[in-house]
């Protein structure tokens, strides 16, 4: 049975944010294997199914903030990263 983990919005994105989006309204807007589904928080629908938060630490780097917009409610939520350069 997969849990269902709710991400932080962001009310305003900082200026240099890595902003991840789908150009579709329909979601999960990603798919993995792992059992946690990672949910909008502001309106709750999932939006990474099967994806970990160690997953998007693992493969994203940004120096500020890593988003995902929400295609539903439009609220930024905020992923973990590695942060550098």
């Amino acid at each position: 049975m997969s849990r269902t983990l709710y991400m932080s919005v962001v009310e305003k994105p900082h200026p240099q944010a890595a902003i991840l989006q789908s150009d579709k309204s329909t979601t999960p807007v990603m798919k993995g294997n792992a059992d946690v589904n990672l949910a909008c928080g502001a309106c709750q629908v999932v939006l990474a199914q099967g994806l970990t938060v160690e997953w998007f630490a693992n493969q994203f780097q940004t120096p500020f903030q890593l988003l995902l917009r929400c295609p539903k409610c439009a609220a930024y939520n905020r992923l973990p990263a590695t942060l550098g350069p």
